[in-house]
């Protein structure tokens, strides 16, 4: 089929209304376009991203916690930290294994400069939002998304302000997100298939046991192929699933088990540490819980308090601002911006204050959050209408399961706990039931559902040219 025949069928198949409307003519255009149309998308986000990458006033790139100490310490000492020996050491430590070849690289080139040796380390968490982009699109194809649902399904993972952020973030988070968006398009192959196959099991098992020796939360990855395994099973009547199950699990214990193991015998621990991070390890502990409960808001979304943190004439560390417990005003402020973290010079937890004011205007980010809840509107809307659908059942489940474990996580600890950044390996299930509820919209029928699909376009479209300004914003501010 030629791709106009495709998308005259597909301009039929979405939209109901008379033949002279405006939709199936954009909804053909999208289609015959599509290449062009993500070509050019990814041109731009890979400027920007540069740009921010460019423009960071420092050369460790935009941390939160002080990861590039712990590469430096692999690369001096030629052995893994301790826990001890940093405030982040305590972590898996993949991020600085492969980190710190990029450091070592760094250091030759320029002589023994540590600057230039970070810099050439913040190329990693290039390479991995790169990988997270094309991971985003992999899944969104493999559901049949197409046309205008794939331009917007993929100007939402690019254009995220976090993801651009993370670009220059040497943390193991963005290398977290890379492996897990990863194999969580193998474990929907697995989902999608009539038959397993053994090469997705080991893909699954290297990728998750990569991603637990990243963080902790990795397991997350492991725990949606268990449960695709098992659909695959229930569906078949058979146990082959089950034993691909197995090897997977196999192959990942096998990447990860001295890591562990290490942790056992050196501390008792298996999730070890340091600071506020050791109470939501303790899963156990019920105590803490209960008195930082009353700490966190669950029932708000304060907009226009957000917007005021990017006043430079407002002091203070952003986990001493009220704002801050808003949990899912913070959560949608960190995905659609940096909740002034890095664009008020007091806002950082590091009291040297390493980065400067950038005056990003505020009109740019009221507007940019307020359109920002666009998407999470579809996104429930997709989740309401796609829930009864098997092929999104492992994606719900893991997403459910993830949000849960996190938030057992964070209640256990009363600052700096609330980050989208924890959470962005969900990006692409959040991407698909966006446009889920894109296509929902598509299927309205009449002039009023038009006028609906319409307005929501718009939105969307003002939606990515506010967080495109954005990001240019924060890169050259």
């Amino acid at each position: 089929m030629t791709p106009h025949a495709a998308a005259e069928r597909y301009a039929h198949e979405t939209l109901t209304t008379d033949a002279n409307s405006w939709l199936p003519a954009l909804l053909r255009a999208s289609l015959t376009h599509e290449r062009s149309g993500l070509q050019m998308l990814f041109v731009a986000v890979a400027a920007l991203h540069l740009a921010v990458f460019a423009g960071c006033p420092r050369s460790f790139g935009y941390i939160y916690d002080p990861y590039p100490a712990a590469v430096a310490y692999v690369y001096e000492h030629h052995a893994l930290p301790p826990p001890e020996a940093c405030w982040i050491c305590a972590h898996p430590p993949l991020f600085w294994i492969v980190g710190t070849p990029f450091y070592a690289a760094g250091m030759w080139l320029s002589g023994g400069s540590r600057a230039v040796a970070e810099r050439a380390l913040c190329m990693l968490p290039l390479l991995c939002t790169a990988l997270i982009v094309v991971s985003c699109y992999q899944l969104l194809r493999l559901y049949g998304r197409r046309g205008l649902a794939m331009l917007i399904g993929m100007a939402l993972c690019a254009l995220l302000p976090c993801v651009a952020i993370s670009a220059s973030a040497p943390e193991s988070d963005v290398l977290l997100t890379a492996l897990m968006t990863a194999g969580l398009v193998r474990v929907a192959r697995v989902h999608l298939a009539e038959r397993p196959q053994l090469r997705h099991a080991l893909a699954i098992g290297v990728l998750s046991g990569l991603a637990l020796l990243t963080k902790y939360s990795g397991v997350l990855l492991l725990f949606a192929a268990l449960v695709a395994y098992a659909a695959s099973a229930w569906r078949a009547r058979a146990l082959s699933a089950l034993r691909h199950a197995c090897f997977a699990l196999c192959c990942a214990a096998m990447l990860c088990c001295a890591q562990y193991g290490y942790n056992w015998l050196s501390r008792h621990e298996l999730l070890v540490a340091n600071g506020s991070a050791r109470s939501g390890f303790d899963v156990l502990d019920l105590r803490e819980r209960k008195k930082n409960l009353a700490h966190y808001d669950f029932g708000s979304l304060r907009i226009r308090d957000t917007v005021a943190l990017f006043d430079a004439h407002t002091p203070g560390t952003l986990d001493a601002q009220p704002v801050y417990a808003s949990v899912w005003t913070s959560l949608h402020a960190m995905a659609w911006t940096d909740m002034s973290f890095f664009s008020v010079h007091s806002r950082h937890g590091d009291p040297s204050l390493p980065y400067p004011d950038k005056h990003i205007p505020r009109a740019l980010v009221a507007w940019l959050l307020g359109l920002g809840l666009l998407p999470s509107a579809l996104m429930l809307l997709g989740l309401w209408q796609g829930w009864r659908e098997r092929s999104r059942w492992p994606l719900a489940v893991y997403s459910a399961a993830s949000l849960a474990t996190y938030a057992w996580w964070f209640i256990a600890q009363d600052s700096w706990a609330l980050k989208t950044k924890y959470i962005l390996f969900l990006l692409p299930v959040y991407a698909l039931f966006a446009t889920d509820g894109v296509e929902r919209l598509l299927h309205l029928p009449g002039r009023a559902g038009a006028a609906t699909a319409g307005a929501a376009l718009i939105g969307l479209g003002g939606l990515f040219a506010c967080a495109a300004c954005y990001i240019a914003a924060f890169a050259l501010g």
